[in-house]
């Protein structure tokens, strides 16, 4: 269920630099500590503050809820019921509550209580993430048109092997460590975004245009109009096949709105820390090294002790 890992070291290792200039950690949402997530969410102003409204809360805590592994408050009940396990049981192929590869990360400060300032989540992209507001829209599929090819069929019903569908980014001023954090979580992939709000909603059009997003045409393939959403609102979505270089995602961060001299110091107080980390990986590695060189040495005189008694023995005799 992971997405493969290739050639991501440079372009996460860029986007973790950023997101420590920037004073923040990210952190993966697991069952161990989703829980956690989901009660600093529901508290306070929190919620409304990263998602701006434009995100309704149970879209956000169905996933939380897979995460954990069962029903969530705030989440989408069944019939005014909160969904049973199985809902949310990978090994259940109804299940209704249940992702493919679904990864969730938080951002959170490095101050003293470390608050949420960011939230991702992405998962490989489904058609029926679009189902449309109608009859007319549900007994077809959408027509999604990426440089004069329609990729409905890459997307499908399963899982897309191609696609990843990147459906919550939130967080003010931290868009583009998010996006960074998908690129480099999932690198051969490519990436669908629907932009909640549509063209009203500024920021993330700017946010995609910077990682180089194109314009995903969504239509209906019988009327030709542009595809609407549950509720009749045109969607809105843009693209990109692949991640960018790390040096590209370099450029991006440089565009911080921070003072340069900030900048330039967070970044070597960065390179400081990670190379103290790689001189502690470093001598860790020389001592396991040097004590399995001990123990070979000692099997070998041992092994000639007993090669030397063998033959004591056979003069005795």
């Amino acid at each position: 269920n992971m997405f493969p890992q290739k050639s991501t070291r440079g372009l996460y290792n860029e986007v973790k630099k950023a997101a420590y200039i920037r004073g923040c950690k990210i952190v993966e949402v697991t069952k161990e500590n989703v829980k956690d997530v989901h009660a600093e969410l529901t508290t306070g102003t929190l919620f409304k503050d990263l998602t701006k409204g434009r995100i309704m809360p149970e879209f956000l805590y169905d996933y939380l809820s897979s995460v954990n592994g069962r029903y969530l408050e705030g989440a989408s009940k069944l019939q005014d019921e909160a969904p049973e396990e199985e809902e949310y049981d990978p090994a259940n192929d109804s299940a209704i509550f249940v992702w493919e590869a679904l990864k969730v990360f938080v951002l959170r400060r490095e101050t003293k209580n470390k608050p949420i300032c960011g939230i991702v989540i992405f998962h490989r992209a489904y058609l029926q993430q679009f189902p449309g507001p109608d009859e007319a829209h549900h007994v077809v599929d959408p027509v999604m048109m990426a440089e004069n090819k329609n990729i409905a069929s890459e997307v499908g019903y399963t899982g897309s092997k191609i696609w990843v569908d990147m459906p919550i980014i939130a967080g003010p001023g931290y868009g583009d460590i998010l996006i960074g954090i998908v690129m480099a979580e999932s690198k051969s992939f490519n990436i669908m975004v629907n932009i909640a709000a549509g063209k009203a909603n500024t920021p993330m059009v700017k946010l995609l245009k910077r990682w180089y997003f194109k314009k995903l045409k969504v239509i209906h393939p019988e009327t030709l109009e542009i595809w609407q959403d549950e509720d009749g609102y045109g969607v809105i979505m843009r693209y990109r096949k692949k991640a960018v270089t790390a040096k590209k995602a370099h450029d991006i961060f440089e565009t911080f709105p921070l003072p340069k001299s900030l900048l330039q110091r967070r970044e070597k107080k960065f390179i400081a820390s990670k190379m103290r980390g790689e001189d502690k990986e470093t001598i860790e590695k020389l001592k396991a090294d040097h004590k399995k060189e001990l123990e070979k040495r000692a099997a070998q005189i041992e092994k000639a002790k007993q090669s030397l008694k063998k033959k004591d023995e056979q003069i005795s005799k």
